[in-house]
């Protein structure tokens, strides 16, 4: 339904901001000590917010390239709709936000993480397919394609945010 439903990209796109901003800070704001960095944890945030927005936009369009070679019946748009709802899955990041209090609590919340992670590849599975009309098994290739353009892309972005905010 959120595929077809041409009013909620405004709502991915949303999803997709709030998710990287709070990805962004919540990754920056403690220096594992206890110290807090808030200069810096606003600006991975702005910086995660940019580079997300990228990410999202590149993989989405690849999403539905591949797709099409696949015979999927789906375009960039319904896969920006899709995979930005599936981002509401990493709101598991505001745990960062404890970590930095405690190493304990980052041993006992950070399973969380993976349960997340699988969360949004599940997720997005099931959006491909659903979107593009067709079976798993090409869902799966489609996404592990988009995937590694995607983690090029976001892992060129994270270097950016870490050389940045080192200099804060």
């Amino acid at each position: 339904e959120v595929a077809e439903d041409k009013s909620a990209t405004t709502t991915a796109a949303i999803i997709v901001v709030v998710m990287a901003a709070l990805g962004g800070f919540s990754a920056n704001l403690f220096d594992g000590e206890g110290n807090i960095f808030f200069v810096a944890a606003l600006t991975s945030a702005v910086l995660s917010i940019f580079i997300q927005l990228l990410n999202w936009g590149v993989s989405s369009w690849v999403l539905a390239k591949v797709a099409g070679m696949f015979g999927g019946k789906t375009d960039t748009n319904e896969m920006l709709r899709i995979t930005g709802f599936v981002q509401i899955f990493t709101a598991v990041n505001l745990i960062g936000l404890l970590v930095g209090i405690s190493v304990t609590l980052a041993c006992i919340v950070s399973p969380l993480y993976l349960v997340a992670f699988v969360l949004v590849i599940i997720g997005n599975l099931i959006g491909v397919r659903e979107a593009a009309e067709f079976s798993t098994g090409n869902a799966i290739v489609t996404s592990i394609i988009a995937g590694i353009v995607s983690s090029i892309i976001l892992g060129a972005g994270r270097s950016i945010i870490n050389l940045i905010t080192g200099m804060f």
